[in-house]
Parts: C-alpha cells; structure tokens; sequence
C-alpha cells in the first residue's frame, strides 16, 4: 500500500497543483474582475450576481474533483491493497471516481460537503481535502472568543458537536465509493455503524492513530535534541555552520513535506482496515465485505512510475541541490531570514488590553510605551457630533443597550468606559482624541457603523485639516464604496481599506493602505501588494509567532492589543544573533 499511496499522492498533487488549483485561481480571480476583487465588503453583491454563481458552481465542482481525485483514489487503492489486488492506472482511478460522483448530487451531498469543508477542518476528526486543511476561525474572531468566558464555552461545544460528526460520519466515504451508496444514506450508515461499534472504532482507530502520534512525536522530539545539541555545541553565528545548519533545515522540511505525503493515505488505510472489519460484524452489510473495486491491472508504467525506479538518482540529485542551497543560504543568510524592515506597532482601540477601549488613557498608554500608531473607532451622535466606541452599542464597555447614534453627545459623555467602573473616563470625541494625540502619535481612523457614510468622511477630513494633522492621520474602513469615495474625494489623506476575506486580485483595491486580516497576509499577497505600491498593515497580531513571522515582511505596520509586547518582541526579533534565528526557525518557537 505505502508505495503505490507514495505515487499516488506524487501524481495528485502535481495533478491539483499544477493544474487544477492554478486554474481554479485564474477563473475565480476573472470573476471577480468586474470589482477588482471581491472582499467581505462586496461578497454578497458579488454571490447574487450571474458571476457569484458561476464562482459557487466552480466552487462545487473544484470540491467534487477534489473529493474524485484524493479521497476517492485513496479509499480505492487501500480497499484493493487489503484484498491483495495489483496497481491500477490512474486514469481507470479517476474515471471510477468520478463514477461515483453521481452519489454526491442531492441534500445528502450538500450535508457532505459541509461535513468536508466545515466540520473536519474545524473538529480535526477525519480526513479531508489537502486544499481545505488551511480554512479555520480568522484570528480576530478568534481572539474575541478567546477573550470572552461564554464564547469560548460556546465556541469549544460546537468544536465538540463537531468532532462527534466528524468521528459519526467516518465511513460515509467508504459507503459512497465501496457500496455504491448515495450520500444521505452513506451519512446515517456511516452514524449507525459507529454507534454500534463505538468500542471497536475507538480501538481499531483511535488506538492506532494515538500510537502512530506517538511514535512520531518522539523521532520528532529525538531529532529537535539532536539539533539543539548540535546548536549549543558549535553555533550558527559563522559561515561554515550556517550552512550546515541550512543543510538540516531543508532535511527538516524535506522531511516535513513527505510525512505531509504519507499522513493522509496512511489515515485512509486504517480507517479502510476498520471499515472492513466492522461491516463483517454487521447483519446488514456482511455482503460487502469483499467488496471492492474491480478495477483492471495496470499493464504500462507511468511517468511517476519510471521516476520512483531511479530513487537512487533521484535522492543523488535532491541531495546535491539541497547542498547548493544549504552553501547560498549560509552565505546569503541575512537577507534569506532576516531582511532589515522598519515594521512599526499600531495599538488597538487605542491602547489595547488592559486599558479602556476608545479612550484617552488608552491613547497615553500607547504613546507612553512607543507605539507609532493608534487605532480608533469613531461613529456618530443623533446631534451631529463624532465620539469613539467600537461595537453598535455601548453594552459591552459602559453597560449601555443604546447606540451613538440614538443619543446625544452629553448622553454619551454620562457613560462611564473606566475598567473600574469608577467614573474616571467617557467615551471622548474624535476633536479631543486627535487634540491629544497631535505631534505624539499617528492616528487611524476607522469610520464605523450605521452612521459611516460620506457626510461622516466628510466632516473627519475637514477636522483633520482643520487641525493640522493631514500627514498624521490614516481614515480607513470596512466599507469599500466609502474608502473609495474617500481616496477620490480627499487624495491629500491617506486611506485604509480593511478586509479579512478575498476572492480576486487585491492589489486592485482603492486605498493608499490596504489592512489585511493576519490569516489573509500571505507573503505572496503581502508582496504582490507592495510591488503594486500598496502600503500594507495587518491585524489584529496577539501572539509572538505572528509578530515574529511579519518582522520579516516588507509591512508598515501590525496592528495589535499588546502593543508594548509587540515592540519589544520586534526589537527582540530585530537582535537576534544568528544561532538564535536557527533556533526560531527549527523549533517554531
């Protein structure tokens, strides 16, 4: 099984890599042309037109061929493996999988689907689709909930829905490709017998796959002390051990990427061998146990085939291009992982945590710790004036159901935001926070909420002119055909336009800035955009390893609720000696 699921894997993801995806991203990124790219602001307008639903459709069919070409191929070679039947072409592979597909159309389908592209990305129990293993929570939507006791009680029951999904519906591929059954009824077979057999699931499964982490967890943990000793003992601070250490690193990935390979046909193999063992048991599906697709043997090698009988070539081949990387590595170092970019620190909301959202101490505390920007949220009062708040209502900092725009200024002044609850600080207007702030620390400005429109753009530039502070001041949004109406209008301010989904080219977004969401701030798109003459910020960066990765991107700023840990964590990155990255680099930490 191990070498024909090697070669397998080998074809599909130059199958889906080089083609299917690539041209996948071409169609997507023509549909969404029309509006430059289509973000969470436009996504909607985007999904209700003729192109939207051409897109969902391409959507649906990438998925289905992609369920054809790896789940399908990876049931279907296990099955034939363990009734100890030869290799087959990949083409008779494809063209049974895509026999089956038939068994997909109809609610069933739509349930699998999302059982697929929801619930085992977010529970982590089954296999899934190798292009869907990136999709998970944004950050900021994973912060808030981290930071909220019902939410994160909340959030970890749904997780825990899941998983027991996830484990319910383990054979439901099996039953679609092996059984020939259609989707809905593979999806309450697939529940039913695990229920039955729960005890023999979690041992056969469960057991093996504890064991097999096991395992991999001490040959990881041997070769990190291996390393580390390595590292304590001679250095990476002068040539020669840098690229010796360069060299490990391309092992370490090298390694990394054929246990990516290995690790999904190894989990469709086990749950393959109790699939089998389970539908022996069962007074219903006894019939199927020796079921499996008869498929003919393949007569003619293939490429892959060809390539994988010269392994010893080939390893000659990776091992001498791995030298001369390892040797341009070690010599080019600083400019391969540490490229000298000035990247500076916005804080959140003012100040971010540990100070009171919006407010005028969270603006000193921003200051006081060298942050060289602040962010602000700013919405509008029912008499015309411009306060800070963040949320539609003040409910969560002041303990107040109403909204800014259904009170007045002096009712809004009443409100008490202070952590303590003590009387010590309102909500200020955006004229005090910028009166603050000027000649200390540049201010971004969001336009927020159901009050954001032009006249609210209109009048915040007409205050920041009025002010002096037209070179300090950023006036961004979640609102696009606002951004734009700004940018047009005022091409003396600098605009932000802030996104955390896209389909298309983003660097055909309007806006001096562009504020990506940290999960969409891909290096690729983080360079593309600059070579675009886009300025960059991403948001919201709460942990070290998010701040560590974008030190070394070309960015202006990241934008974060520790602001004071984040300067120090960037200067930190900043004076590293070179051991000290190899140690970052190896162990991710």
């Amino acid at each position: 099984m191990a070498p024909r699921a090697l070669k397998y894997q080998i074809f599909t993801k130059l199958l889906m890599a080089a083609f299917i995806i690539p041209l996948y991203g071409l169609l997507a990124t023509y549909l969404a042309s029309e509006m430059g790219a289509v973000t969470n602001a436009t996504i909607m307008q985007f999904l209700l037109s003729w192109r939207g639903a051409v897109f969902a459709a391409l959507t649906l069919a990438l998925l289905l061929v992609g369920f054809v070409i790896e789940m399908n191929g990876y049931i279907v070679l296990s099955a034939r493996a363990q009734h100890g039947q030869s290799e087959t072409s990949y083409r008779r592979l494809l063209r049974y999988g895509f026999s089956r597909s038939k068994n997909l159309w109809g609610l069933g389908g739509i349930i699998l689907i999302f059982y697929l592209a929801v619930i085992i990305p977010i529970s982590g129990v089954g296999f899934n689709l190798s292009f869907l293993r990136g999709i998970k929570l944004p950050n900021f939507i994973a912060s808030f909930i981290e930071f909220n006791t019902w939410y994160s009680l909340a959030y970890f029951g749904v997780v825990a829905l899941f998983a027991i999904a996830g484990a319910l519906f383990i054979f439901t591929l099996h039953l679609i490709v092996l059984c020939d059954f259609k989707a809905g009824r593979a999806l309450k077979t697939s529940a039913r017998l695990v229920r039955e057999n729960w005890r023999l699931v979690l041992l056969h499964i469960g057991l093996r796959l504890a064991l097999s982490a096991v395992f991999v967890a001490i040959t990881v943990g041997l070769w990190w002390g291996l390393v580390e000793a390595l590292l304590d003992t001679y250095g990476a601070d002068t040539w020669l051990p840098r690229v010796f250490f360069s060299f490990l690193l391309l092992v370490q990935y090298l390694a990394t990427f054929v246990f990516l390979l290995i690790e999904i046909p190894y989990v469709v193999n086990v749950v393959t061998t109790t699939f089998y063992t389970v539908i022996k048991r069962d007074d219903r599906l006894w019939h199927y146990a020796e079921s499996y697709p008869r498929l003919p043997t393949k007569h003619r090698q293939s490429i892959i085939d060809r390539l994988v009988r010269q392994w010893r070539k080939i390893a000659a081949v990776l091992m001498i291009a791995m030298t001369a990387l390892a040797l341009v590595t070690g010599t080019f170092f600083e400019e391969v992982f540490r490229p000298d970019y000035d990247v500076k620190v916005a804080a959140h909301r003012a100040g971010g945590y540990g100070t009171p959202e919006n407010s005028l101490s969270g603006l000193a505390y921003a200051i006081d710790v060298g942050a060289a920007f602040t962010e602000i949220d700013v919405q509008r009062t029912s008499d015309g004036h411009y306060v800070l708040n963040h949320d539609e209502s003040f409910s969560r900092v002041a303990r107040d159901s109403r909204s800014a725009r259904v009170m007045t200024l002096a009712e809004v002044r009443a409100l008490d935001i202070s952590l303590d609850r003590d009387g010590s600080e309102h909500p200020p207007t955006l004229e005090e926070f910028l009166l603050a702030a000027k000649g200390k620390i540049k201010v971004i400005i969001e336009l927020k909420g159901k009050t954001a429109d032009t006249t609210m753009a209109d009048d915040v530039v007409a205050m920041v002119k009025k002010l002096g502070m037209t070179n300090n001041v950023i006036i961004m949004g979640l609102d696009y055909d606002l951004v734009r109406y700004t940018e047009t209008t005022y091409p003396e301010i600098d605009t932000g336009y802030v996104y955390f989904i896209s389909i298309g080219d983003v660097t055909r977004l309007t806006g001096d800035y562009i504020i990506l969401e940290e999960g969409e701030a891909t290096s690729a798109r983080l360079t593309a955009l600059q070579i675009a003459g886009k300025k960059t910020m991403v948001w919201t960066v709460n942990d070290r390893k998010g701040m560590d990765k974008l030190a070394t991107e070309d960015i202006q700023a990241i934008i974060t609720d520790l602001p004071k840990e984040a300067i120090e964590e960037l200067a930190t990155t900043r004076e590293l000696t070179d051991t000290e990255w190899f140690y970052r680099i190896f162990f991710d930490r």
